[in-house]
């Protein structure tokens, strides 16, 4: 959790809408191009909510496996070691899953029953369902289209995300970006957005050691 609050100019409402989403547990969906201020707006309302943020930056070679844990041979022995998606389900933490639909399809559906009102993570190398802790929220972001390449989220699943409010583009210099003053628009459709555990998923064990 950030010592001192991201700056963060807010411009239509999403301050106000992410408050909603997590008193009534619901997950938020951020879309737009990088650096468009989406992961400053999300440190922003960790610390305003005064709670713990786990961000995990996809890519196409990121599995369930990376986020949710794996076995590890420790010494003699074998032992279980939680991913940052289970420790952020079990610490009641913010978890930011960034590009989310670069991600490998088993992540899409690992996160499914914690997106509706079972808001539960089946871990299968253990065959145990984890319950979300009270304070537990998923956030993630997606990159619909602007850039040759890449991947868009299907509707079935955009649909259990409430979604950011949008206004006018910007680019991510801008105050709505968090920063300091407007440079020139970003493509149309872009949001307003412009952390603090931030890891590329690919290795459970580097990201335990950055959660903690």
């Amino acid at each position: 959790m950030t010592t001192n609050a991201p700056y963060y100019h807010e411009v239509a409402k999403e301050k106000e809408v992410f408050e909603h989403a997590y008193k009534n547990k619901i997950p938020f969906l951020l879309k737009g191009p990088t650096g468009t201020g989406k992961s400053r707006f999300i440190e922003h309302m960790a610390h305003q909510l005064d709670k713990k943020i786990i961000t995990i930056s996809c890519h196409e070679e990121t599995s369930s496996t990376d986020l949710i844990g794996r076995f590890i041979i420790k010494g003699a022995e074998t032992i279980w070691l939680d991913g940052p998606l289970t420790t952020a389900v079990k610490e009641g933490a913010i978890i930011y899953l960034d590009e989310v639909a670069e991600a490998r399809p088993d992540v899409i559906v690992a996160i499914h029953s914690l997106t509706d009102h079972r808001r539960e993570l089946f871990i299968d190398k253990l065959g145990e369902n984890v319950k979300a802790h009270e304070d537990f929220m998923l956030v993630a972001s997606f990159n619909p289209g602007y850039q040759r390449g890449f991947k868009e989220l299907k509707p079935s699943t955009r649909q259990r995300f409430i979604p950011a409010p949008s206004s006018k583009t910007c680019d991510s210099n801008s105050k709505t970006a968090g920063l300091s003053k407007p440079r020139q628009t970003t493509p149309s459709g872009s949001i307003k957005f412009s952390t603090p555990t931030r890891v590329r998923a690919g290795s459970a064990s580097s990201a335990l050691a950055q959660t903690k």
